[in-house]
């Protein structure tokens, strides 16, 4: 497949997913079923965390069976958000998540992901860390 075919599968994948109303059907559809299973659990908890979270892309970058996202989501912690620190209670708090994720589309279904978030960002504006107290410069 094209470069810009995988893109259009990705998009359609991410968009249809991630946004209100988000039909998990396109999972079964454009994801490998092992990778497929991982992102319906990852999606719900998501949207336990964050129900009204919305997300924006912001660039796309294609070649062969990668495709790059840099996208950002906004949403207020209304649940329990599964981290590395182990479970955070809600803040009720809006923030804004800034990420770039690269998939891996092989015949015609995604395959897996590789993603960097700025998680700091996150925790600061939901008030899980704090700023230090003096930045040198």
């Amino acid at each position: 497949m094209t470069a810009d075919e995988n893109t259009a599968i990705v998009l359609r994948y991410f968009l249809g997913t991630h946004n209100a109303p988000q039909n998990l059907e396109v999972i079964d559809e454009l994801c490998s079923s092992e990778y497929g299973a991982r992102m319906k659990t990852h999606i719900a908890a998501e949207l336990r965390a964050f129900p009204d979270m919305h997300f924006t892309v912001e660039e796309v970058v294609a070649a062969d069976e990668k495709v790059v996202l840099r996208w950002s989501a906004r949403g207020t912690h209304r649940g329990e958000l599964p981290s590395r620190l182990g479970p955070l209670a809600p803040t009720g708090k809006a923030a804004t998540a800034t990420c770039i994720t690269i998939y891996h589309v092989v015949e015609g279904k995604i395959v897996g992901e590789m993603g960097i978030m700025d998680t700091i960002g996150l925790y600061l504006q939901l008030g899980i860390l704090s700023p230090p107290e003096h930045v040198p410069r």
